[in-house]
């Protein structure tokens, strides 16, 4: 057991020093102990407790057997620093040194400031929290849409956005316009992926299309906040 645990650990941290470990192969491993836990560097303690009893619960030894119980280890190990208010402190001093945007937030030179219509875009990183990079996590294609595919809304620069809490998958959206919207693999709720791939019309149809009125249409600034805040709270509800 010791020496089990031993590896798991060096996973995260080194012994006494504390120097933060992130030495997984695989690329959905965690890379953290927030990530382990799937919560925001922010959490508050009763958070911490709920996720850690959650995930005891589901690799107890006599579940999964050997490999179950090197994953207790490291839980055990993730509660033990996180719970505690100086050794969470510590660990996050570190986190911030090794890997700015483990915090949650990029460092301030990879912080956008633009609100233009169109934006740099990356892919959705699957099984990692997201990292607010001051722009949206949807692909804006406002530049490319055809004088006759536009609108108001193209000319105010609006932007779909999904509350996905309130979406009850029903594929209406995607069926509309599917190079908009996708059921996202997930969660299995609808997501705006891109943003003006389709015309104005188009996208119009799609909104009014959702029986529970939970598309709609928003500023630049209001989308990326929107967008992060939504897929933070989805990776802590894992």
């Amino acid at each position: 057991r010791n020496r089990r645990g031993h590896r798991g650990r060096r996973a995260f941290r080194d012994g006494a020093e504390g120097r933060v470990i992130a030495d997984f192969k695989e690329p959905d491993s965690p890379k953290n102990l927030y990530e382990l836990l799937r919560l925001r560097p922010s959490a508050e303690k009763r958070e911490i407790k709920k996720a850690y009893y959650d995930l005891q619960k589901k690799c107890h030894p006599d579940i999964c057997g050997e490999e179950g119980e090197e994953m207790c280890i490291l839980l055990n190990d993730a509660y033990e620093t996180l719970s505690d208010i100086k050794m969470k402190e510590a660990y996050d001093e570190q986190l911030r040194q090794v890997s700015p945007d483990s915090m949650g937030i990029a460092p301030p030179s990879q912080i956008d400031t633009d609100l233009t219509p169109v934006w740099s875009w990356k892919p959705k990183k699957h099984g990692h929290a997201p990292v607010w990079t001051g722009t949206p996590i949807s692909r804006s294609v406002w530049n490319k849409v055809p004088p006759a595919d536009q609108g108001q809304k193209h000319r105010d620069q609006q932007f779909v956005y999904v509350d996905e809490f309130s979406c009850i998958a029903c594929r209406n959206c995607c069926d509309v316009a599917p190079k908009q919207f996708c059921i996202d693999i997930e969660h299995g709720r609808a997501r705006a992926y891109s943003q003006w791939a389709h015309s104005e019309e188009y996208l119009d149809y799609a909104v009014a299309s959702c029986p529970v009125d939970c598309i709609h249409w928003v500023s630049r600034e209001e989308l990326q906040v929107l967008e992060h805040v939504t897929q933070e709270k989805l990776f802590t509800l894992g």
